[in-house]
Formats: C-alpha cells, structure tokens, sequence
C-alpha cells in the first residue's frame, strides 16, 4: 500500500506558505480509507481549525448531485435522458431551444448559458437574484435566453444554465422542491446529515471561510453565487450553492465508485452508474477529455496532461473542491478547499494533490 503521508504535508506547506487556510481530504483504496486528514484553520481569524466536521462551499461539486437525481428517475422509467426538455417544460416548445434533450444537459453540449459564449452573460442578465425561484428563472431562459450553438453540435461549459434547467426537470417529474428531493432520494438513503442548500445554526457555525491571499482579485461568493444562494426566495440551484463536509461527500464518491451502492444501499442501477462515467459523445472539453452525464472522463495521462488513469472521472468546484475516481488504481479521493482566487474548478492545488497521489 503506499503511503500518502506526503499528500498532508503538500496541503500543509500550502497553510504555511498563506495560498490557503485550509483544507480536508480523504484518499480511499477499494473499501479502505488511506488518508483522512484535516489541515490549516477553517476560521483563522476565530482560531477555529479544520477538522472532520468543518463545512465547505461546494459550488458546482452539486452538478453531480443534480445528474444523480436525474438517472434515478430514469432508473424508474420516469424519464429518458433522450427525451427533449419540452416534454416536461412546455414553454420551450415551439421556440428554438426545443430540441435540446435531458442528455445535452447533463454532458455540456446543450448550447445554453455556455463559458465564452454570449448566452452566459445573457443568462447572469435575466436572472432577478431578489425574487427569483427556480421554476421563473428556467421560464424566463425559455423566453428570452439564445442559444450559443444548436444542442449536441458542440460542447463548453454551461456553469449555472444547462444543470439549473435539469434540476427543475427534476422538481416537475418527481413533484418535489430540488433541495426536498436532494434529502428524501439521495442524502437520507446514503446517511448524509451534513450536506444542503441551506444550513441551521450549528452548522453555521462550523462553516469554513472563503480565503483570500490579497494579491489578486477576490470572487465574492455572494456576488458569485447571485444565481445560487438558496437564501433568496428559495432558490435551489441544479448547478451549485449546496455545503458539505468531506466526509458526507464522500460517501456520494463512493456510491459512485461501487456502481451505485453504498454500504447495501443501491441508489442507481449498476449500469446507470456505469453510464456516468462513460463518454457520451465524441466532444472533447479539454484535450483527452470527454463528458460523461454530469462528470468528466479522463483519457490517458499522454493525452490529457493530468496525473489520472485513463478511465478515471471527477467533478471540481470553484473555490477548491474536488474528487476524482481511478478506477484502475481502485481508488478515489476528495479534497475540500474553499479560496477565492485558484484558478475556480482548474485550480493548481488540484493539480499538484493529484501529481502527490499519483507519485505516492
């Protein structure tokens, strides 16, 4: 078994040289847990360490929430994942955005709200942060947001729009509020207590502060997150805006990992499960990198530049989190991070924990 004392090490010489104030991650092989290990301050200024309970931003490290929530009502033939959103969102019928299936959503090829696009700022413009839920949000986008490319002729990265509107699927064919559905159909099965949209006050008090190194300009979360902040008339965002722990986030990477089971409990379908981590399309996000339904499927280590198997997917967030399944190495970890100028979902210190992994 190797020995990943080093990966603590790394993230600590990132405490003491100020890039971060902390941060918590967990390696697995197989069943076993290898690393679990807390460093830095959650709350530096109230001298409040990192430990196993401290809560994180998890930013768009929801998406894949929302994709789970959408293959279990596949899994109950409640959906297909090639049915057009106008099946079950009527409002885009009939306008040029009705032929974007479930599927263009989950994979980034949709062509709505789309990074270097026209349509993301669109997007930020139609959003009413004070009023808005989520149902009037995905109405208005089906009134006045254009496409940045037909859907499934290309891909990107749709960071709020493509994830929003499958979470309000979500809400019309299960009848349930996302955050409602989030809890009954994914948390509750898998024992997660300390992951939602919104906290109570002893979970507050256990949130770790948004870091900030002074040498560049910050991403204000709450600006950041207009779209998502469940605080605002209850808006419950398919695409970010959840808190959790390293550890309940976990236990989501596992259930992914052992092809939809955790600890006895089969939340998907083993071949749903499967489905996730397989490319879906022939369109390359980044080079050697292809999309799976709401994860990103790595090729060769030649091809891609990064230190993963072939095979292995993952999820990032903007402000540091992060987990990757390898399942040639049978191994998984999650990294909770939460600084305002990293890089978002691309961030160095991802980078280098995976380099310390791989050479472990």
């Amino acid at each position: 078994m190797k020995n990943y004392d080093g990966v603590k090490e790394l993230l600590q010489a990132y405490v003491d040289n100020n890039e971060i104030a902390g941060a918590s991650i967990i390696i697995q092989e197989g069943d076993e847990t290898v690393l679990k290990a807390g460093v830095g301050w959650a709350d530096e200024e109230k001298q409040k360490p990192v430990n196993e309970h401290t809560i994180y931003r998890l930013a768009s490290m929801t998406k894949p929430v929302t994709a789970v929530a959408v293959m279990i009502l596949s899994d109950e033939g409640r959906l297909k994942i090639e049915d057009p959103i106008s099946k079950y969102l009527p409002e885009y019928a009939g306008t040029e955005k009705e032929d974007i299936q479930i599927v263009h959503l989950l994979n980034h090829s949709c062509g709505l709200g789309m990074v270097m696009h026209p349509g993301m700022i669109q997007a930020m413009m139609l959003s009413e942060p004070e009023h808005d839920r989520l149902e009037d949000r995905v109405r208005r986008w089906a009134k006045k947001l254009a496409p940045d490319f037909p859907a499934g002729t290309a891909t990107g990265y749709s960071p709020s729009t493509g994830f929003d509107i499958a979470g309000r699927i979500v809400e019309v064919v299960s009848g349930m509020e996302l955050d409602a559905f989030f809890r009954k159909r994914i948390f509750e099965p898998l024992g997660i207590t300390d992951i939602a949209f919104t906290l109570n006050e002893e979970q507050k008090s256990r949130r770790g502060c948004v870091f900030h190194d002074g040498n560049s300009s910050p991403m204000n979360p709450d600006k950041l997150e207009v779209y998502v902040d469940a605080s605002l008339a209850g808006y419950f965002s398919g695409s970010a805006g959840l808190f959790g722990t390293a550890e309940n986030y976990n236990r989501i990477v596992q259930m992914l990992a052992h092809d939809g089971c955790y600890h006895g409990v089969q939340l998907l379908k083993k071949e749903t499960a499967q489905q996730m981590h397989t490319p879906c399309n022939d369109l390359f996000a980044d080079p050697g990198i292809r999309w799976g339904l709401g994860m990103q499927v790595f090729g060769s280590p030649q091809e891609t530049g990064y230190y993963v198997n072939e095979g292995s997917y993952s999820w990032s967030g903007a402000y540091g989190t992060h987990f990757i399944i390898d399942p040639k190495a049978d191994r998984t970890f999650v990294l909770m991070l939460n600084s305002d100028n990293l890089g978002g979902s691309q961030s160095y210190i991802s980078r280098a924990v995976e380099k310390a992994i791989w050479e472990a």
